[in-house]
């Protein structure tokens, strides 16, 4: 694997972190929370556009095979580095993330404060809640999300400047 995947992925993973810590820290309102993903994704896809073209800069060209697997390692190690950063956040006790729970559970509770059968199963919600905020959850959610994503930029990028007479690494 090239130290350039590590580089890359653990930069786009660290900056991932900080996205996170900035939104549960409530440095960026919770309201505008919302663009924290989408973020994420850009600085993933910043991240796997860079790597291949200076992987290309380096060796003159790069095949389809080596601009996937690329972008799919940088994705996994920037899914590795953020789990693992979102478990520091939130261990020993977790209490760094109750001010987003409560917001999670007053936003529930403003969407429906006309049906009062709903309102009835709030301890259900905030279980809800608490279950939508652990890390095992949060990693895996992750996982899937930057892998898909890395499949996606990464054949894009493939595309656009992969060597098109070479299929082999």
């Amino acid at each position: 694997m090239s130290k350039y995947y590590l580089i890359f992925g653990g930069v786009a993973g660290a900056i991932c972190i900080a996205i996170d810590y900035l939104v549960f820290s409530q440095s960026i309102p919770f309201s505008k929370g919302l663009i924290s993903l989408p973020s994420k994704v850009a600085v993933l896809m910043i991240s796997i556009a860079f790597c291949t073209i200076l992987i290309k800069k380096i060796h003159g060209k790069i095949s389809f095979l080596r601009t996937t697997f690329g972008g799919v390692m940088i994705a996994l190690i920037c899914s590795s580095v953020s789990g693992m950063g979102y478990s520091f956040m939130h261990y020993p006790d977790g209490k760094f993330l109750e001010p987003i729970k409560e917001y999670s559970l007053q936003q529930w509770q403003e969407q429906n404060k006309d049906k009062p059968n709903e309102l009835a199963k709030i301890e259900g919600q905030k279980l809800a809640i608490d279950k939508q905020f652990s890390v095992l959850r949060y990693s895996i959610m992750h996982l899937g999300l930057y892998f898909f994503m890395g499949i996606l930029i990464s054949a894009f990028m493939a595309a656009i400047i992969g060597d098109k007479t070479s299929f082999k690494g």
